[in-house]
């Protein structure tokens, strides 16, 4: 009698690594979809794209490459670096590994309906506050813009662009959703020439210049 041996092999597909960590989740084709499974984090690696739609991070999101990310603002977004004014710990908001020159970042978000991230509690150095630290370049786009308050919590809004009529420099009567970064403020010039200050917390309205 004959003994017949099979040898079953199993092959598994070893997921495609990307060079993108969230919050300590390494970035793979396997949990591209929903990296964090929570469905507010999804990654595109066809475009560098990382997308955001009401997360609230607790740790940087992190580059490991020569990477040009794109990071699209969807909602309400949060960073929380961990930072401890009594221990010296804490994480940047967005941090490109040492040794990548060209790992670059491009902060954006949709016109029409358009997102924002707070970063708080991030860490820092004799230098200040490292919201952002190791890229070529860092960008936003869309109209995105950078206001930081005086416990250093740093917001990404979605400002209207300003309109250059023939008579001067002016805001027309636009609102401004600055939610989630408290006792926020915006200097603006009048049509006078003294600038004035905007102080008031959540959404509020620009007067137009005569």
């Amino acid at each position: 009698m004959s003994l017949l041996l099979f040898l079953l092999v199993s092959v598994t597909m070893q997921a495609e690594e990307y060079d993108v960590y969230v919050a300590n989740y390494h970035v793979t084709s396997d949990n591209a979809s929903d990296v964090m499974g929570d469905g507010k984090v999804s990654f595109d690696a066809s475009t560098n794209t990382l997308t955001l739609n009401g997360a609230s991070l607790t740790g940087a999101i992190h580059v490991s490459g020569d990477l040009a990310l794109t990071v699209h603002l969807i909602g309400e977004n949060t960073i929380d670096g961990g930072y401890n004014s009594d221990m010296e710990f804490g994480e940047c908001g967005f941090e490109a590994e040492m040794g990548f020159d060209n790992a670059s970042l491009i902060l954006t978000t949709d016109e029409k309906n358009p997102g924002q991230i707070l970063m708080k509690n991030i860490y820092r150095d004799g230098e200040g506050v490292k919201y952002f630290r190791g890229f070529s370049e860092v960008t936003f786009e869309n109209n995105l813009a950078s206001v930081i308050n005086e416990d250093d919590v740093k917001c990404l809004v979605a400002m209207k662009p300003v309109i250059t009529p023939a008579a001067g420099l002016y805001w027309t009567d636009t609102e401004f959703s600055l939610t989630g970064c408290k006792d926020a403020a915006i200097t603006y010039k009048d049509y006078k020439g003294a600038f004035q200050d905007m102080t008031e917390d959540g959404p509020f309205t620009l007067p137009k210049g005569k």
